[in-house]
């Protein structure tokens, strides 16, 4: 499963099904070959870029490897994925799929709370690739689309702040996650964000998370 992933490009009929089983994959065999896997995942959305077709499954691929990462057994394995976002990490287009799966999933909390659960678990380092993904963008392209991208941050903000007000019981795991793992977002946020705007939008929008 994990070599057809690798090797994606040789038969892309059977791409959605790959995808799927990485994440059946054992997390040792994962890791092993952690920035191949990677690459193969950000390269599978570069690749579609006109196209949201594998979007969401790609999205929750890096889920499954952060939350990996982030268990006992392979936390070893944090420096390659640090190491991976600041050198071999080059997905341009990556931060507006990525920003937009999220706030979907955000939007519809009620209904997709597990998946949603594990993403905020594994927030910290989605942000980590939406903002190398961007920063790496405007030193192509000098800024461009920059007042989007910020605008886009804005309505995803206000999405959480949305789902905190939700009464629904289904929620509240999910609520809980979000006042643990939003705060671990913004140094990084920081960098492509007006801090001071970034603090106003806290404040106004997603006040009810501190």
């Amino acid at each position: 499963d994990l070599l057809g992933l690798l090797k994606w490009r040789s038969n892309t009929s059977l791409l959605q099904q790959n995808l799927r089983q990485l994440m059946k994959v054992e997390g040792g065999e994962v890791v092993k070959f952690l920035q191949d896997t990677l690459d193969a995942l950000f390269n599978i959305m570069m690749e579609n870029s006109d196209s949201d077709t594998f979007d969401t499954l790609v999205f929750d691929s890096l889920v499954f490897i952060i939350g990996l990462i982030s268990d006992r057994k392979f936390q070893h394995f944090n420096p390659v994925l640090e190491t991976y976002i600041r050198k071999h990490f080059s997905a341009t287009l990556a931060y507006t799929k990525l920003t937009k799966v999220l706030k979907n999933y955000v939007e519809n909390a009620e209904r997709l709370t597990e998946q949603l659960l594990k993403a905020m678990k594994a927030l910290e380092y989605i942000f980590k690739f939406i903002v190398r993904s961007r920063v790496l963008f405007n030193q192509l392209y000098e800024n461009k689309g920059e007042a989007d991208f910020m605008e886009s941050l804005r309505n995803l903000f206000t999405s959480f702040n949305e789902m905190m007000n939700l009464n629904s019981e289904n929620t509240g795991m999910v609520k809980g996650a979000a006042l643990k793992y939003v705060p671990t977002i913004v140094n990084d946020v920081k960098l492509v964000f007006d801090p001071k705007e970034l603090r106003w939008v806290f404040i106004r929008e997603t006040a009810v998370l501190w």
